[in-house]
């Protein structure tokens, strides 16, 4: 299993920084944050885009696994710029994009379903996979499994999120995973202090969740995907690029134990 980290941990600072501070860290794999409001290290309307990020990519010696875009996929002009994101993910050669399903519950069931359909035949024609996150009202792994399946698309999988799925569910992450078997292709190592609603999000190791457990029933079915290290701490909580660092290494560090 590759373990990476997601640039978004470094959402105040540079895609530059990010990038060094993930690799100093020891990490070999990357996710970079494509996310407009919350964090946008690259942006695939902008020309320049491609020839930057594979220059910092080689300064720093990570690969590039996958762009995490969160976006509310029913609306259109957010599903355009995510099908830009997907064009994008082709040309630098990666395999997944990560996304939310968008917002709503079941009644924007059938809205969601033509979404999704539509940006299958995206993933389609650029050879790319959107890895669907548990969020919001569907933040299960058997609700997105579900949905999957009743939209019958191809190229779209779950990434599994297992703080979301208690922050937002109240789901415990090594029981909901399970559902998600079918369709699990990418998993977010993101941890959790609290109870469903908490925005409390440690570096990996230093909160409550069991990471052990989930890391042994992975084994079990033979996943050989990315183990993507994710670290949103509190609301209102700021870091020092050195704290970052730190954190984002003792999350490697957690996870290089349990493996």
């Amino acid at each position: 299993m590759k373990i990476a980290a997601c640039s978004a941990i470094y959402k105040d600072f540079s895609l530059e920084e990010a990038l060094a501070g993930i690799a100093d860290a020891g990490y070999r794999f990357v996710e970079v944050a494509a996310m407009p409001g919350w964090c946008e290290h690259v942006d695939p309307h902008k020309p320049e885009t491609v020839d930057t990020l594979r220059r910092s990519l080689d300064k720093t010696g990570l690969a590039l696994v996958a762009i995490s875009a969160h976006c509310d996929l029913l609306e259109a002009q957010q599903r355009g710029k995510l099908m830009d994101t997907i064009a994008l993910a082709q040309a630098l050669g990666c395999g997944f994009v990560v996304t939310s399903p968008g917002a709503g519950g079941d009644d924007r069931r059938a809205e969601r379903i033509r979404a999704l359909r539509e940006l299958d035949a995206c993933c389609g024609r650029h050879g790319v996979k959107l890895a669907l996150e548990p969020h919001g009202e569907l933040g299960g792994g058997a609700l997105l499994s579900e949905l999957i399946e009743a939209a019958g698309t191809e190229h779209v999988c779950i990434n599994y999120d297992t703080a979301n799925v208690l922050f937002f569910m109240g789901l415990d992450p090594l029981s909901d995973i399970k559902a998600a078997q079918a369709r699990l292709a990418h998993v977010h190592f993101k941890d959790k202090r609290g109870p469903k609603g908490v925005w409390d999000f440690p570096p990996v190791g230093q909160g409550e969740l069991d990471f052990g457990k989930v890391i042994g029933w992975l084994r079990e079915i033979g996943y050989d995907g990315c183990i993507s290290v994710e670290i949103e701490f509190t609301p209102d909580a700021k870091h020092t690029y050195a704290q970052l660092n730190a954190a984002v290494k003792a999350s490697l560090d957690h996870v290089k134990t349990l493996l």
